[in-house]
C-alpha cells in the first residue's frame, strides 16, 4: 500500500480482494497482448519481413518489460485451473496462433506450423524473462538483433 501511496479504506474501494486486483492486472495486460497479437503483420524472407518482425518484437519486449511480473505470476496460476490463470494463458496462446498465421514458414522447410510458432513463441517470452529478471545481460538491440536472427536462421533456414 506504501508505494502505491494508498491507504487499505481506497483499497477496498476499488479491489474486494488482493485477487480481485490481480484479476484486474490480467485484463489489462491480456487486453495489451491481445492489441499486440492483432498488430502482428504477415513476416516472409525478406528484408521488410525482418524489420517488420523487429519492431513487433520490440513492441512485446516493451509490453514484457511493464508486465513481466504479472505475465510470470499468471503463468504461474494457470497450473493450478484458475480461470485467471487460464485467461493469461489463453493470451499467450492467442500469439502462438498469430504467429502459426503469420510468419509464412516455408513449406520445405518440413516445420509444422504450430509447433514452429509455439516454440518461437516461447522463446520470445523466455528471452524476455531472462532480460527482465536479470539473468541474461544484454542490450535492447542485441536481444532484439539475436531473436530476429535466430527466429529467421530457424524459419527461412
Amino acid at each position: 500500500m506504501a508505494a502505491a501511496e494508498s491507504s487499505h479504506g481506497t483499497f477496498y474501494l476499488y479491489f474486494s480482494s488482493k485477487e480481485s486486483l490481480f484479476e484486474s492486472l490480467v485484463a489489462e495486460v491480456a487486453d495489451d497482448l491481445q492489441e499486440l497479437i492483432d498488430d502482428l503483420p504477415p513476416i516472409g524472407d525478406t528484408a521488410r519481413g525482418r524489420a517488420a518482425l523487429r519492431e513487433w518484437l520490440a513492441r512485446f519486449s516493451e509490453l514484457y518489460g511493464r508486465y513481466g511480473a504479472i505475465i510470470r505470476t499468471w503463468t504461474e496460476t494457470e497450473l493450478f485451473g484458475d480461470r485467471t490463470g487460464q485467461r493469461g494463458n489463453e493470451a499467450l496462446g492467442g500469439m502462438a496462433a498469430a504467429m502459426t498465421e503469420n510468419i509464412r514458414i516455408p513449406k520445405r522447410s518440413g516445420l509444422d506450423p504450430a509447433v514452429a510458432s509455439l516454440a518461437l513463441m516461447t522463446l520470445v517470452e523466455r528471452v524476455n524473462y531472462y532480460t527482465t529478471t536479470g539473468q541474461l545481460q544484454a542490450t535492447p538491440d542485441e536481444v532484439l538483433d539475436t531473436l530476429v536472427d535466430v527466429i529467421d536462421a530457424a524459419v527461412f533456414g
